[in-house]
């Protein structure tokens, strides 16, 4: 009866021990999806905080049917000198942000030049370096400055907020209730995210999806690496989405909400560092290898994310459609405009294309 019993034991004693390793292997630190930071060729795998919901599966892919309706600009349009950014309003008027006149270009949805805002300079409604701007539901125009480190706001009347001087900004995102989400590269320190209320000094730093545990020593910025688009929701409640993991964030009130996976594969880039005395940077910018999620796009209760690694010209554009609620995958669209481009925004009805001739073609699609 003891032998019994101990051999009972010995079995229950292993299987826990078997339990606590696979636990520790699936949901410890070693299991969390890591990247690598080389700084002075010397490698530290940086962890994240969270483990993301894992989803598993195929594809559902719904192929549209695409009709190009007109394209307009070209390098002999004397209206854009180098446009990089695009989008359109609820009317369907056309955005350009036009990097080389430092100014936002506004044309008809039928490709007609309106006007612009902005020029070259330091005053109201002037830029240095104009890299990203955001539309919202009311038709205000928030646009970056990131040489600046301020934000131009062109609605009823144009205004100007400075973000904080210790960091650099890469992203923002207007979220209501006079809010701005920024994304930045602060060397040293594993904050990615502060919020902003617009026409205060002070500013929130929202909790790191990276582990405190992992970060390395000395001088470092994720920026690079975790760059990315964020999307405004609803009301507080917001979306991270980084470009070179298969990964989504959702917060609400500036705290982490859920994190799920895209349906990607899983990536582990490695991001090399070297810093010196006249200052340092990344040597290996060249992250392509990792490209996940391009673009997204908010469409009515969905999330429309660009998929690198299913996209190419003779397989079509694949937006992963998910749900706002939790990141559930639903299906996924292909759009085939047989065109290559630099940039690319998305609308339910219609696909525009930003070419690297400067063109700007218009898809719709059903």
């Amino acid at each position: 009866m003891k032998i019994k019993c101990c051999f009972v034991n010995a079995i229950f004693l292993l299987t826990l021990i078997y339990f606590t390793i696979n636990v520790t292997e699936c949901y410890g630190q070693q299991g969390f999806t890591f990247f690598t930071l080389n700084i002075n060729e010397v490698d530290t795998k940086i962890y994240f905080k969270v483990k993301p919901k894992q989803q598993i599966g195929e594809r559902k892919i719904l192929i549209k049917q695409i009709n190009k309706e007109f394209e307009f600009g070209g390098e002999d349009d004397t209206t854009m000198n180098f446009p990089t950014r695009i989008s359109t309003d609820a009317s369907g008027n056309i955005y350009l942000l036009d990097q080389m006149s430092r100014s936002i270009k506004i044309y008809s949805k039928s490709g007609k030049f309106i006007g612009s805002y902005g020029r070259k300079g330091n005053g109201p409604g002037e830029f240095n370096f104009a890299t990203e701007f955001s539309i919202t539901s009311n038709g205000d125009i928030y646009v970056l400055d990131n040489s600046a480190k301020r934000v131009t706001i062109f609605g009823k009347k144009v205004s100007t907020f400075q973000l904080s001087n210790s960091s650099f900004p890469l992203k923002i995102c207007p979220i209501g209730n006079n809010k701005i989400i920024c994304l930045k590269s602060d060397f040293g320190k594993i904050d990615l995210l502060d919020i902003y209320t617009i026409g205060e000094k002070d500013k929130y730093s929202v909790s790191s999806i990276i582990d405190e545990s992992s970060k390395p020593k000395g001088s470092f910025t994720f920026s690079s690496v975790l760059d990315g688009e964020l999307i405004n929701l609803e009301h507080d409640r917001f979306v991270h989405i980084p470009r070179y993991f298969n990964h989504i964030y959702f917060y609400n009130k500036g705290r982490l909400e859920s994190a799920i996976t895209t349906i990607d594969r899983e990536t582990n880039p490695k991001l090399e560092m070297s810093f010196n005395m006249q200052g340092g940077g990344s040597k290996d910018r060249a992250l392509r290898n990792y490209d996940t999620n391009l673009r997204t796009f908010l469409l009515g209760e969905q999330l429309y994310i660009l998929s690198v690694p299913a996209t190419s010209i003779d397989n079509g554009i694949i937006f992963d459609v998910y749900e706002i609620l939790d990141g559930t995958y639903i299906s996924s669209i292909k759009l085939m405009p047989n065109s290559k481009f630099i940039q690319l925004h998305l609308t339910k009805k219609k696909l525009y294309l930003l070419t690297d001739d400067f063109k700007i073609k218009v898809y719709s699609y059903k």
